[in-house]
C-alpha cells in the first residue's frame, strides 16, 4: 500500500506541474448515476488516462466523507478484460479515498477501468413532494474531463439543478436523463453535481390529462388542482425568498447550493405555466357543468318518453306525478318550451281522472239501478253530475235523465205504499 500511495503521489506531482501530459479531452471520466425512487443510486464510472508520461499501477478518487456509510457493493475491473482489480481505502476528516488497483502500465499505455457501486439513502427530501442528490467528488488532477449522465426515476420531471451546469436533457428507458460535462480545474477542486426532482407535478398533470381525455371533468378537474397547488409551491424558487430558502436548506440538511438550472427559465414563463394550468381547471368546470346538463336533459327527456306511455294507457294518476316531475327537470335545464309541454299533459291528466271518476260514478249508478237500489243509485249519479259539470261534459244532462227516471220510480214505489 505505501508503494502504491508514494506512486500516486508522484504521479500528481508530475501531472500537476507538466499541463502537457494529456491535454483536455484526452483523458475523461464517464459518470453515469442511475437514480432509484427507493432512494438507492446505482453509480458507474469509466475512467479512461490516455498518453500519460510515465507508469501507472493505480488511480484514486475522493468522496466527500458523508457517503463512506452509505457506498455498498463497490467493485472495480478492467473494462476490456473485465479483470477484477483491487481497491483499498483511507479515510481523513473530509473524505474517503479509493484507490484502484490494476496492472502495471507503462508510460503511454492507455489504461481503461469500471467502477461500480451504490449509494444508499441517497437523497433528501427538501420541500413537500421534492427530493435532491448531490454528488461531490474530489479532483487529484487538472486536465480530466467529467462526463456526467444523471437518469432520474421514471414518472419524475427536474425541479431545479445546482452547481453543475447541465448541457442536454433526453429520454432514457422512459425517464428523464441530464447530461453534464465538467472539467478537472486543479488539485483538490470539487466537481459537485446536484439534481432536485418530484414526481407530484408531472402524475397530476398526467392523470389530470387522461381524466379530461376520458370526459371524467371532476377526477381532472381534482388533478388539476393537486398540480397547481404542487408547481404554486415553488415560488419561493423564482421569489424574493430564494435567498432565505437556500439558506434554510443549508441549516436543515447542511446543502449549500448554487442553483444553475431551474424547470421554468424565468419568472414569466412559470406564470405563464401555472395561468395555462387554471385555465384547464376552469375548463374542466365548464365542461363539468356541460355535461351535467347533457345527462339532466337526457333524464328529463327519457322521463317524459315514459309518462306519454302511462299518459297513453290511461294511468292518470302516476302520469300526473311523472309530468310534474319531468317539468321540474325542464324547468332547470330552463327548456321553457318543454316545461310547458310537460304542465299541459298534467293539466290533461287532471281533467281526465275526474272525467274517469266520473264515469265510474256513472257506471255504479246504472248498476245499482238494475240491481233494484234505487236510493244508491240516485246518489251515485248526483255524484256523477257534479263532477261532469265541474269538467263540462255534457253527460251532466244523461246523468239528469236518470235522476229524473229514478225519482219518478220511487214516487212511484212511494205511491204504491201508501195505496196500501
Amino acid at each position: 500500500m505505501r508503494k502504491i500511495l508514494i506512486l500516486l503521489v508522484a504521479g500528481i506531482l508530475i501531472v500537476a506541474f507538466i499541463p502537457s501530459v494529456c491535454t483536455w479531452g484526452d483523458c475523461f471520466y464517464e459518470w453515469q448515476f442511475d437514480i432509484k425512487a427507493t432512494g438507492t443510486v446505482h453509480v458507474e464510472l469509466d475512467v479512461h488516462l490516455r498518453d500519460i508520461d510515465f507508469a501507472l499501477e493505480a488511480w484514486d478518487l475522493s468522496f466527500d466523507i458523508k457517503w463512506e456509510e452509505k457506498i455498498t457493493n463497490m467493485e472495480a475491473y478492467e473494462s476490456k478484460t473485465h479483470k477484477e482489480m483491487n481497491i483499498d481505502a483511507a479515510k481523513f476528516s473530509r473524505n474517503v479515498r479509493y484507490f484502484f488497483v490494476f496492472d502495471r502500465r507503462n508510460p503511454k499505455e492507455d489504461v481503461d477501468f469500471t467502477v461500480e457501486f451504490d449509494l444508499n439513502d441517497a437523497f433528501v427530501e427538501i420541500m413537500e413532494g421534492v427530493n435532491y442528490f448531490e454528488w461531490t467528488v474530489s479532483t487529484s488532477e487538472n486536465f480530466m474531463r467529467h462526463i456526467m449522465d444523471a437518469t432520474l426515476p421514471s414518472g419524475t420531471e427536474v425541479v431545479f439543478v445546482s452547481e453543475a451546469q447541465p448541457l442536454g436533457f433526453a429520454e432514457r428507458r422512459g425517464s428523464a436523463a441530464i447530461h453534464f460535462e465538467e472539467e478537472s480545474k486543479g488539485l483538490g477542486v470539487n466537481i459537485k453535481m446536484g439534481i432536485a426532482f418530484s414526481e407530484v407535478g408531472k402524475s397530476s398533470l398526467e392523470k389530470a390529462e387522461k381524466a379530461f381525455s376520458s370526459e371524467n371533468y371532476e377526477d381532472a378537474q381534482s388533478y388539476y388542482k393537486s398540480a397547481l397547488t404542487f408547481y404554486e409551491s415553488l415560488s419561493v424558487l423564482y421569489g424574493k425568498t430564494t435567498d432565505q430558502f437556500l439558506s434554510q436548506l443549508s441549516e436543515d440538511f447542511d446543502l449549500s447550493l448554487t442553483p444553475t438550472f431551474f424547470q421554468f427559465s424565468t419568472i414569466s414563463d412559470y406564470v405563464q405555466f401555472l395561468s395555462q394550468i387554471r385555465e384547464k381547471i376552469t375548463l374542466c368546470q365548464e365542461e363539468a357543468e356541460e355535461a351535467e346538463t347533457d345527462v339532466a336533459e337526457t333524464e328529463a327527456n327519457a322521463t317524459f318518453s315514459e309518462v306519454l306511455e302511462l299518459f297513453r294507457s290511461g294511468s292518470y294518476e302516476a302520469a300526473q306525478n311523472a309530468f310534474e316531475k319531468a317539468q321540474s327537470l325542464y324547468t332547470s335545464l330552463g327548456n321553457d318550451e318543454k316545461a310547458s309541454e310537460c304542465q299541459d299533459y298534467a293539466d290533461q291528466c287532471t281533467q281526465l281522472r275526474e272525467e274517469q271518476e266520473a264515469d265510474s260514478l256513472f257506471d255504479q249508478g246504472k248498476r245499482a239501478f238494475e240491481e233494484g237500489s234505487l236510493e244508491d243509485a240516485l246518489e251515485l249519479f248526483r255524484q256523477a253530475k257534479e263532477k261532469y259539470l265541474d269538467i263540462g261534459s255534457e253527460k251532466a244532462t244523461e246523468c239528469d235523465e236518470w235522476i229524473r227516471k229514478i225519482q219518478a220510480e220511487l214516487e212511484a214505489e212511494n205511491g204504491d205504499e201508501e195505496g196500501f
